[in-house]
């Protein structure tokens, strides 16, 4: 037998079964539970062993109740199929209960839901991972069960209540109709209720206490909870079970929304702190509204919103930027999808085009003129952008080593606000706006490279004619990492040859770090060990790229020359000044999200000091942008927002370890994995996203710090990569991930290495395991699996 409140190993809890094991976690975090014990079936005991265990947790009547280890996995919940028994105040019925507790893990509808769920199990592992819980009974006013987000519609911000009088398996068995109650958390007020029974109708303060106990259970477990509860007779609460939700109805309210190249290295890689979601929305929102307007698409009634946060990440309005490409000639929204790795079900209507004929054609010439002029315009301001953007840096870099902490609080003021407004802002919205042109260039080259297929009589691989790209910013850290673990091999680690090697490194990399757009995170030139452990780990890549764009582009040479009669030549000219200008802009881009990168570094420098004056510790990370820039114009107390700071820093907790989807919305539904069987093998299937084919060992990684295992020759598979990850891509043999595209980084990356990627395969993480062998096709965009 084990008690709740003893002092368990993750390993003993672990084997009590979920609903135990959480109410132990629940004890430890101080909330207020039941007493109780657990007995497993391979326990021995006596009626005086249960006799004291009952007074030990305060005596009849009490509760018994399962505790299965398959209880509560993952979108199973085991929920109604096993035996509960309430009120038990003597020992006979107490063992009784036990037994037919135990008996009811062996039930037909276990073994039923477990077949449906494809889990085979025998009669004797069952009993094994079947737990009883035995509880002090809590005789209660009034008992229910609290949604920490609500999951009929997936809105964050709502708790979903349901109430009865008495216990709560009266709710949960469907022997009553529940009050009912939806409760904004922030700003504590009743958005619906249904009343079925006035005896149990929670006041707005009884409501608001259990609400914070709600927000509190997400948070300390880092997801959204199944909470049931109970008030007794004293008004006292308990929380008797808690879970993570299974399902989940995503939002339906904010159109059709996706993190696709913001999940991929980006902010909504991870939970995302207030403040760097209200830097990206800044300048999205002021960034978009003028890109559609250069090209004469913007309506005059535009939406204002083009960033929102969602389940602790941010997504952007796919539904309104594709609303307003639309009106382009040849736009289909797959080549759309596909280039961003957006993931969709179109359904039997298929994905949304733009025909090509006289009619859209007249009315789409004023776009495609601007178009073509935003894209060159763009493309030439911005390979000057150094003009701009270094003279300032240097302004603020001189601040940063001169010490911001001896700047006088007026100075200090606005500096900051300079920074935001005018350097932070316009190198942003700078890069937004490649970001935008790359991609509408790269959906209209594919475009065209359809019509050329049509011309030369097969098709044109776009991935290999997208590898060598040179000057890549971030492979640049890759050549200055071989310096440094030169100088490590040759003189050691602690010589002052590896610090100044170290130091040369960070002359142009010290704004990198592991994770860059968490801007909670230290940069690389804040913490330099980290530059050690890196070259420590360093692996020289043999392989190019090179040949693969080469060899594809004298491939279309030729049949261009065959079959493309008295024009080829015309033609082939088109082909390559088309190629160029896209290859050019994939350059650009990469560039362009340098500068971005260095101005979050002293963004952050300026934050951390801040931060500091206001002696909030950290608080400042829980404010958006614009709040800061009230208070600082406007001499305010921070005080003001310490409610709204309060509710964001348990609202980041409660979605850390959740696994939010990637694109959801009205009429939105998720792409299933997409699986089959071949040859006696599985084979999954995603983006192909860099050439080649590998066989090799499998490292599964979801965190940069589960890369150090890596071997040569391994194929990473993880969820996503950003420019923190490149050292790592120049050592493994292949790269699969669960979200991205074409454009994202790790298949620029990969195609430069002359590494084999697919991108965008659903849950690989959880499918794959670290030592199994596979081999991946980057051409097909395959993932072959032996079966065993």
């Amino acid at each position: 037998m084990k008690f709740l409140n003893d002092n368990l190993t993750d390993e003993q809890r672990e084997s009590l079964g979920k609903k135990a094991g959480n109410l132990v976690e629940l004890l430890k975090g101080g909330f207020n539970v039941p007493g109780g014990y657990i007995i497993r079936y391979s326990d021995k005991y006596s009626d005086k062993d249960l006799l004291e265990s009952i007074e030990k947790i305060g005596g009849f009547p009490v509760a018994v109740r399962s505790s299965g280890q398959l209880e509560d996995l993952g979108d199973m919940s085991f929920a109604g199929l096993y035996e509960t028994f309430l009120f038990i105040d003597n020992l006979e019925d107490l063992k009784s209960s036990i037994r037919n507790c135990f008996e009811s893990s062996q039930g037909e509808r276990v073994k039923d839901y477990l077949s449906n769920a494809g889990i085979e199990k025998s009669n004797e592992e069952l009993y094994s991972q079947f737990s009883v819980l035995i509880q002090k009974m809590i005789d209660p006013f009034c008992a229910g069960v609290a949604f920490s987000i609500n999951p009929l519609d997936g809105i964050e911000d709502h708790m979903l209540l349901e109430v009865c009088e008495g216990v709560g398996e009266h709710l949960v068995s469907g022997e009553v109709t529940p009050n009912q109650y939806t409760y904004h958390y922030e700003n504590e007020e009743i958005i619906h209720k249904n009343i079925e029974n006035s005896k149990v109708d929670l006041s707005g303060e009884k409501l608001k206490s259990l609400a914070i106990q709600i927000l509190d259970i997400q948070a300390y477990f880092n997801t959204p909870q199944d909470v049931e509860w109970a008030i007794d007779k004293n008004g006292e609460l308990w929380i008797l079970q808690a879970r993570p939700i299974t399902t989940i109805e995503w939002r339906k309210d904010l159109g059709e929304l996706t993190d696709a190249d913001l999940k991929d290295g980006g902010i909504s890689s991870a939970v995302c702190t207030p403040m760097m979601f209200s830097l990206y929305r800044k300048a999205m929102n002021t960034s978009m509204p003028e890109y559609f307007k250069k090209l004469t698409l913007l309506p005059k009634d535009h939406p204002s919103q083009w960033l929102f946060s969602c389940y602790g990440r941010a997504y952007w309005s796919a539904g309104n930027v594709k609303s307003m490409l639309q009106k382009i000639p040849g736009f289909n929204e797959a080549n759309f999808d596909i280039d961003l790795g957006i993931m969709k079900d179109y359904g039997e209507s298929g994905p949304k085009t733009t025909g090509q004929n006289p009619l859209t054609l007249l009315r789409a010439i004023p776009v495609l003129i601007g178009m073509e002029k935003e894209f060159k315009k763009c493309h030439k301001e911005h390979l000057d952008f150094s003009n701009f953007f270094e003279p300032l840096e240097n302004k603020y870099h001189k601040l940063v080593n001169e010490d911001l902490s001896k700047l006088s609080d007026n100075d200090f003021s606005s500096d900051f606000l300079s920074l935001i407004n005018v350097l932070f802002l316009h190198t942003e919205t700078s890069y937004y706006r490649t970001i935008y042109n790359n991609s509408n260039l790269q959906t209209m080259f594919n475009e065209y490279l359809e019509k050329l297929e049509k011309k030369i009589g097969e098709k044109v691989n776009t991935i290999q004619l997208l590898t060598g790209l040179d000057g890549v910013s971030h492979l640049e850290i890759q050549k200055d990492l071989k310096k440094v673990k030169a100088a490590i091999d040759e003189y050691g680690e602690n010589s002052q040859e590896v610090k100044d090697s170290v130091n040369s490194f960070l002359v142009p990399h010290f704004h990198h770090g592991d994770r860059e757009l968490d801007i909670t995170v230290p940069r690389w030139g804040e913490v330099p060990s980290r530059v050690i452990e890196m070259a420590r780990n360093y692996k020289e890549t043999s392989s190019s790229s090179s040949n693969s764009y080469e060899t594809e582009v004298s491939r279309v040479s030729e049949l261009i020359e065959k079959n493309g009669g008295l024009f080829s030549n015309r033609i082939y000219k088109k082909f390559q000044n088309k190629l160029d200008f896209v290859r050019s802009y994939l350059k650009l881009r990469e560039k362009m999200r340098e500068y971005s990168t260095r101005s979050y570094y002293l963004i952050r420098k300026f934050l951390l000091e801040q931060d500091r004056r206001w002696g909030s510790r950290g608080d400042i990370f829980f404010l958006h942008i614009d709040e800061i820039i009230d208070l600082i114009e406007n001499n305010t107390s921070l005080s003001v927002y310490k409610g709204s700071i309060l509710y964001r820093r348990k609202q980041y907790r409660g979605y850390t370890n959740f696994e939010a989807p990637n694109d959801f919305g009205y009429g939105r539904k998720q792409t299933e994995l997409r699986v089959e069987e071949l040859d006696g093998k599985i084979v999954y299937r995603g983006i192909a996203c860099s050439p080649g084919l590998v066989s090799g060992r499998v490292i599964v990684a979801k965190t940069l710090d589960e890369t150090a295992g890596i071997k040569d020759g391994d194929i990473l598979i993880t969820k996503f990569t950003d420019p923190g990850w490149t050292p790592v891509l120049g050592k493994v043999a292949g790269v699969v991930t669960e979200v991205g595209g074409v454009l994202s980084h790790a298949a620029v990356i990969s195609r430069e290495y002359g590494i084999p990627a697919v991108l965008n395969v659903s849950k690989i993480t959880n499918l794959l395991k670290t030592g199994m062998n596979i081999t991946i096709d980057g051409d097909a965009g395959a993932i072959i699996v032996e079966t065993e």
